[in-house]
């Protein structure tokens, strides 16, 4: 497909295909490895998400998707280990689902939502 032609007054960061096919790639690396968009060095998820409204042939939603629910599965890991392990600190983990939850909540493009519900040592819900 042929890029989209743009006015020449108007440049842009990611200006052919490639360029934009390797931002999704390393996107959807980041979330994977249980960052949020927030902190993507490359760009804020608002210029992502125009990118991705803009150019649907080089962000595709199915990778897209996968990269949220392994940017869920990094946090989950954190959470198995520190539980399985002892390691870590549960108070951080949990912010840090709920911050991510956070994110899902406020965007377009995905219906995933987390529920987090703590369980004491003796079984009570908390």
């Amino acid at each position: 497909m042929e890029d989209k032609e743009i006015p020449r007054f108007y440049t842009i960061k990611f200006d052919t295909p490639e360029k934009r096919k390797q931002l999704c790639k390393d996107w959807c690396e980041h979330l994977g490895k249980g960052f949020t968009r927030e902190c993507f060095p490359p760009c804020d998820p608002q210029t992502f998400k125009k990118y991705a409204k803009k150019f649907p042939e080089d962000f595709p939603k199915a990778d897209r998707d996968e990269a949220d629910r392994n940017q869920l599965i990094a946090w989950e890991e954190r959470l198995h280990k520190n539980a399985d392990k002892d390691t870590g600190n549960a108070s951080s983990i949990k912010f840090g689902l709920m911050n991510i939850n956070k994110v899902f909540k406020n965007t377009e493009d995905t219906s995933l939502t987390i529920k987090i519900e703590l369980v004491d040592a003796c079984g009570s819900k908390s």
